[in-house]
């Protein structure tokens, strides 16, 4: 059984670009995942796959089901493991094979606004970094306020 189909142009790459499928044991990880979290995120790991190499194997209709399905595991993913909203991306990436500009933009364009909607999104992006001598530094996408350090100078005037 082959996993894709024999044709040139594909390659290796798509073996490469699930390099990205780490986000999800990485967030598992790094977070103290529980058992739920972790059998949850494997699951859909192997149901991504799945649908991942039958989507190389597919057209039109049948590739726009799969690019839903894809979509659908990120939005339903995501709140449980933030390392979930690759599938967006990897559904994306589909949307480029549609055929049809038009159809692929409007596609990619649903999957952000799925992204931007799903619950627990807004936490992803909280990372603090510590500077050398000059204190932390917070890069905080939606935070609450008062979660950002104040500001250490003053504009001077000219």
């Amino acid at each position: 059984m082959r996993l894709l189909p024999n044709n040139k142009d594909i390659g290796w790459t798509p073996y490469l670009w699930l390099v990205y499928l780490a986000n999800l044991p990485l967030y598992a990880f790094l977070g103290n995942a529980n058992a739920r979290t972790w059998t949850l995120s494997l699951l859909s790991m192997v149901v991504f796959l799945a649908l991942y190499f039958r989507g190389y194997w597919v057209k039109d209709r049948k590739l726009l089901s799969i690019i839903v399905a894809l979509g659908l595991l990120g939005v339903v993913m995501a709140p449980i493991n933030p390392g979930a909203s690759v599938y967006f991306a990897y559904a994306s990436a589909f949307g480029g094979e549609l055929g049809n500009t038009k159809k692929a933009v409007w596609v990619i364009a649903c999957l952000m606004l799925a992204l931007l909607v799903t619950p627990g999104e807004g936490e992803v992006a909280r990372i603090r970094f510590e500077r050398p001598g000059r204190g932390p530094l917070v890069v905080d996408d939606l935070g609450e306020p008062g979660q950002r350090p104040a500001p250490r100078g003053r504009c001077r005037r000219r």
